[in-house]
């Protein structure tokens, strides 16, 4: 019997990273998912510092690209925002960037312009850097360098814990930076050995992502 093509996003490979049984069921059983009060909490803190870090990066010139028309228009969207800033020059902050390459999906949070270039930002609502955050990053990079755009610095936004809120709607330095370039640069000659270039996957291409979440947790 012939596999039923899928996308194959961001975040399920991420549930690969965490649990094989787990993206299998939310590719095949969707309709079981299940959301814990704290994944729901977590979803609703992520919400909001991304409201916030649009508010930070944010210029009068800035898009945020929706999901409500639909992928395919995010991606025909973000392609012609990038393409066409990058031929006339004239570029501003994009936000939920959605591209895909290599059979997978990606949106970025925070693409900023810098020069000729982007600077690649992912926003967490942790205080800290974790494992799977460099993982995370290093999709969205290789995604976005394989389509053939430069960034000149990746970087991941968290929580500063030790922020303390003026008032005012004055959210700068809630956010911290920190430059995780190199590490995601270590992890892309493991997504580029296990993608298979096409814009679907199948059970087969599973596997191989599920080996792909294994050697990233080696190298990491």
């Amino acid at each position: 019997m012939r596999s039923t093509a899928r996308n194959l996003s961001k975040s399920r490979l991420m549930s690969a990273r965490q649990c094989l049984k787990r993206l299998w069921l939310e590719v095949h059983m969707p309709e079981q998912a299940v959301l814990s009060a704290a994944t729901r909490a977590a979803f609703s803190a992520g919400h909001a510092v991304g409201a916030v870090a649009r508010r930070i990066y944010g210029t009068p010139g800035s898009v945020l690209i929706p999901y409500e028309g639909g992928l395919q228009h995010a991606i025909r969207k973000t392609t012609r925002l990038l393409n066409e800033g990058t031929l006339s020059g004239a570029r501003f902050p994009v936000f939920e960037a959605t591209l895909a390459f290599g059979g997978v999906l990606v949106r970025i949070d925070v693409l900023l312009p810098d020069g000729h270039n982007w600077r690649i930002i992912e926003v967490k609502s942790s205080t800290s850097v974790k494992d799977e955050h460099l993982f995370d990053t290093a999709v969205q990079s290789w995604v976005f360098r394989g389509l053939g755009y430069s960034a000149d610095q990746t970087l991941l936004a968290h929580i500063d814990n030790e922020y303390v809120y003026p008032g005012g709607d004055d959210y700068l330095g809630l956010l911290c930076e920190v430059d995780i370039g190199a590490d995601v640069q270590r992890l892309h000659p493991l997504l580029e050995r296990h993608a298979d270039g096409s814009p679907n996957f199948s059970v087969e291409t599973l596997v191989s992502w599920g080996d792909v979440v294994s050697e990233a947790r080696l190298v990491q």
